[in-house]
């Protein structure tokens, strides 16, 4: 009576240690599966902040190229504006001639009117009748012939003269125009060149605004990085302390189960015995369903095919019809077994030990609960296309000390 009231006693306490740990472990798992959502959501983060940055550092790489097509114009500008300047000293040069040369036409044309008055004069004063008595007056016939001529020569200067000052006048005229035009021409030139200014001076100023709002833009956008960054390596240190705790708690029921002396086992949650397997980095994971599956999606970099951005692809996606059967790759303990709003869906996390885990994502129903052992093969669930995911098929990880690795290593 008194060895049966022991083993009663025993089996209550037992009963109560193994509903502590695995209350802890649950208190841990809900713990972890919050972390992890956090995980994801600072890795989206990142991933949408890298983009942004990466179409920033883009469009600075294009406003670098286009403040160097700027300089090559600046510089093409200054020899403009060189050669303009050339042009303008010597219009000005050319123009200081012309109004010399106008100075000299106007006094010849002021000398000749005042000749050109005098021989108007006097033949208002005497007119024909002065010419006449000239002839009249010859005392013989030669004589008569050099006054002819006389008077030829007087008229025949008199229409040179005339002539000659309309000559001048002319010159005048188009010395006055060709001194307008250059005129207009250096003021032609001025103005562009105070446009050419203008021009540039705006130029310089939008790029460099530009490149200072680029310039603003990447620092914040490193600041956001840096901390999605931080919140991820902060819900990652959660998660892994989260699976530390886990692997304590089967070890200590491991030694707790070695140390009673009880002839029959309590029954648990469990699918199999408590062992937690150990694997080597020499492959002895399996591949997680009864056949090989096509590959969709290797491991490493990627475009994503939710987003369309580049990321780093953290596992296999591996495609199968739906309700295809899901199996542990090794022995272990379940650590999380629930819903993701990350990108994972259903998912199931199992810890093997050794700082070994393996994550199966996107199901469409979970087979097997937080806190319970399995062992390799076992069923643990069935295909799907549950959170961001394009189509059915399983995401597959597998990670040491929390930090993935690629499966084709150990699997295939």
């Amino acid at each position: 009576m008194k060895r049966k009231t022991i083993v009663i006693t025993a089996v209550i306490l037992l009963i109560f240690m193994m509903a502590t740990v695995v209350g802890s472990a649950f208190y841990g798992i809900v713990f972890a599966e919050t972390d992890e959502e956090l995980a994801e959501k600072a890795r989206q983060e990142q991933e949408e902040t890298q983009e942004k940055i990466d179409a920033n550092q883009e469009e600075q790489g294009d406003m670098l190229a286009y403040k160097g097509q700027l300089d090559e114009n600046i510089n093409s500008l200054h020899l403009e504006l060189e050669s303009l300047e050339k042009t303008i000293v010597s219009t000005q040069t050319e123009i200081d001639k012309l109004e010399v040369d106008l100075e000299q036409a106007q006094e010849r044309i002021s000398v000749q009117d005042d000749l050109m008055k005098k021989r108007v004069r006097v033949m208002y004063e005497d007119g024909a009748l002065g010419y006449l008595d000239v002839l009249l007056s010859a005392k013989s016939f030669s004589d008569l012939m050099n006054r002819i001529e006389a008077i030829k020569t007087i008229t025949e200067y008199d229409a040179n003269l005339l002539n000659s000052f309309e000559e001048a006048k002319k010159t005048v005229e188009e010395d006055k125009a060709l001194v307008e035009q250059h005129k207009q021409s250096l003021e032609a030139a001025r103005g562009n060149k105070e446009q050419k200014q203008g021009e540039l001076e705006n130029q310089l100023s939008l790029a460099q605004a530009e490149i200072d709002r680029l310039s603003e833009e990447e620092d914040t956008l490193r600041q956001a990085l840096e901390a999605a960054q931080a919140a991820e390596a902060e819900a990652n240190q959660r998660i892994a302390e989260a699976l530390a705790a886990a692997e304590a708690a089967a070890a200590a029921q491991a030694a707790t189960s070695n140390n009673e002396d009880a002839s029959t086992s309590v029954s648990s949650n469990t699918d199999t015995s408590n062992d937690v397997y150990v694997p080597s980095s020499g492959g002895q994971f399996i591949f997680p369903f009864d056949r090989k599956y096509v590959i969709t999606s290797g491991y490493g970099y990627r475009s994503s095919p939710i987003f369309g951005s580049g990321e780093f692809h953290t596992g296999l996606d591996i495609g199968a019809p739906y309700g295809t059967t899901i199996r542990a790759s090794a022995a272990g303990t379940v650590v999380i077994s629930g819903w993701n709003n990350g990108g994972y869906g259903n998912y199931v996390v199992i810890n093997h030990g050794n700082g070994y885990s393996t994550l199966y994502a996107h199901a469409s129903m979970n087979l097997v609960q937080a806190g319970q052992t399995v062992v390799q093969g076992q069923a643990i669930a069935e295909v799907g296309s549950t959170g961001w995911s394009t189509g059915p098929h399983l995401h597959f990880e597998i990670r040491i000390n929390n930090a993935h690795v690629n499966p084709s290593g150990y699997v295939l």
